[in-house]
């Protein structure tokens, strides 16, 4: 980048390159687009999450109970 200094000693700043604001438009639609999905994503990832902590939760051992309670040592 070339930066010219004028008479009165102040830097200009050079204009930018033909099409600089149409990419620029476009990177920030692009990165709209992705966050926008991200976004709708994430229902359905805690929705997956939440199925498969619910599905370990209601997983009941098999114990006879009952049976455990009548081998135990009376006092």
């Amino acid at each position: 980048m070339v930066v010219h200094k004028e008479v009165t000693g102040r830097r200009r700043i050079p204009a930018p390159p033909p099409g600089h604001r149409e990419t620029t438009m476009l990177t920030l639609k692009v990165l709209a687009c992705l966050a926008l999905s991200a976004l709708l994503l994430v229902p359905l990832v805690l929705r997956d999450a939440m199925q498969t902590s619910a599905g370990q939760q209601l997983q009941v051992p098999n114990v006879d109970a009952q049976g455990m309670w009548a081998h135990w040592p009376r006092q």
